[in-house]
């Protein structure tokens, strides 16, 4: 095991997902972990920026947000998977 790696809980790492980007701070996925971040909340300002200037339906771009947000929690688990397999070769 290389130094300064550990295995990581994917339960841990999906309920941590809740909060965009969090899972992947926990398995040390800076860069991944903004991109969830930047992509959630720009893409819920995007969302009420059209609602309110268009006047297009609301819950459009609230499900393709609430997406984004699942796949995080998903991506955070199966990475988590794949770290801790990884970390099992070595």
């Amino acid at each position: 095991m290389a130094v300064g790696q550990e295995k990581k809980s994917p339960i841990v790492a999906a309920l941590l997902g809740i909060v965009p980007g969090l899972g992947h701070f926990y398995l040390k996925d800076v860069f991944t972990g903004v991109l969830y971040l930047v992509v959630f909340w720009l893409g819920g300002l995007f969302a009420l920026w059209v609602f309110v200037e268009w006047k297009y339906p609301l819950w459009i771009w609230g499900m393709l947000v609430g997406l984004i947000w699942l796949y995080g929690i998903y991506d955070a688990y199966r990475d988590c998977i794949r770290h801790n397999q990884k970390i099992g070769a070595e």
